[in-house]
C-alpha cells in the first residue's frame, strides 16, 4: 500500500492528494500515516509531494518544455513560485538549470 500511494504521487504530480486520503488510503489514523510516510521516505507527506513535483518539472524542462509549461503541469502556482521553489530546492533557477545543461552538453 505505502509504495503504491508513494508510485502515485511521483506519477501523478498533479493530482490533489491530502492528508485524509493519504490515511484513507493507507487504512491509518491520519498522524500514524503522516508519521508512517516520513519513515518510510525522510521526507514529510508536503515536502515528498513539493519535491515530487519539482522532480517532474525539471525533467520537463530537461525535455526542452518552457518553464511556465513545466510549472502548470507539476501543478505549480505560477512560474515564479516554481523558480522559488526550484532554487530553494536545487540551488538554482529553472532558467539556470537550462543554461547549465546546455553547457554540459556543449562541452
Amino acid at each position: 500500500q505505502r509504495g503504491a500511494v508513494i508510485e502515485t504521487i511521483i506519477a501523478e504530480p498533479m493530482l490533489r492528494f491530502s492528508q485524509l486520503e493519504l490515511a484513507h488510503r493507507l487504512r491509518m489514523e491520519r498522524t500514524s500515516a503522516l508519521r508512517m510516510f516520513k519513515a518510510a521516505t525522510g521526507l514529510t507527506f508536503r515536502r515528498f509531494k513539493q519535491w515530487s513535483a519539482l522532480q517532474h518539472a525539471a525533467r520537463l524542462i530537461a525535455a526542452g518544455e518552457l518553464v511556465r509549461t513545466a510549472a502548470m503541469d507539476a501543478g505549480s502556482a505560477g512560474t515564479a513560485h516554481l523558480t522559488r521553489t526550484f532554487r530553494a530546492s536545487f540551488g538554482l533557477t529553472p532558467s539556470e538549470a537550462i543554461a547549465a545543461g546546455a553547457q554540459a552538453g556543449a562541452s
